[in-house]
């Protein structure tokens, strides 16, 4: 008879009682996503999550999407709370609702760069049985379009952290 024991509620799994998977809900995070307005000069970040747990979530929850720019030497954080209804189905590829901030150029501000924060369930509104998969961070600087002739070839350098963590990307001509 299979037993389990777990050091911290955190990381607890579906739980196994003999031969019987008590199914809870857990929730992770997908990949970020993008609405760029170059006209505008807005961005809208937000990110996608998915339940990769047995059942669904019970009740309402929410996510936050924060968002610090660093323009000039200076940090401005912002975040936006998002409540997720109860009856909402969270398939793969959910996309959770974006927040605006004015888009900054790294070409015309050198020290331009964002880091975006996700987190699922902040208030631990739900039973999810893996809490280390509700958070990212990614850094991650914007260039004006302008900044490429058309025609012109960019070459992208992508370096990944041991663990796959993280990526960044390089562009150069």
């Amino acid at each position: 008879m299979p037993h389990h024991f777990f050091d911290r509620p955190e990381s607890i799994g579906p739980h196994e009682v003999g031969e019987i998977f008590l199914p809870y809900p857990d929730l992770a995070f997908g990949q970020w996503y993008f609405q760029v307005n170059h006209q505008a000069k807005t961005l809208c970040v937000g990110y996608t999550l998915r339940n990769v747990g047995r059942s669904a979530p019970s009740g309402s929850f929410r996510v936050v999407v924060g968002i610090n720019l660093r323009k000039n030497g200076v940090n401005t954080y912002s975040e936006e709370i998002f409540t997720i209804p109860a009856d909402t189905i969270i398939t793969a590829g959910f996309q959770t609702p974006c927040s605006t901030r004015e888009l900054v150029y790294r070409d015309e501000v050198p020290d331009a760069e964002y880091t975006f924060y996700a987190l699922i369930d902040p208030n631990h509104e739900l039973v999810d049985t893996n809490r280390s998969n509700n958070y990212s961070e990614l850094s991650w600087r914007f260039y004006n379009p302008k900044f490429l002739s058309k025609g012109d070839t960019v070459r992208l350098d992508i370096e990944t952290q041991p663990g796959g963590e993280a990526a960044f990307v390089n562009a150069g001509k």
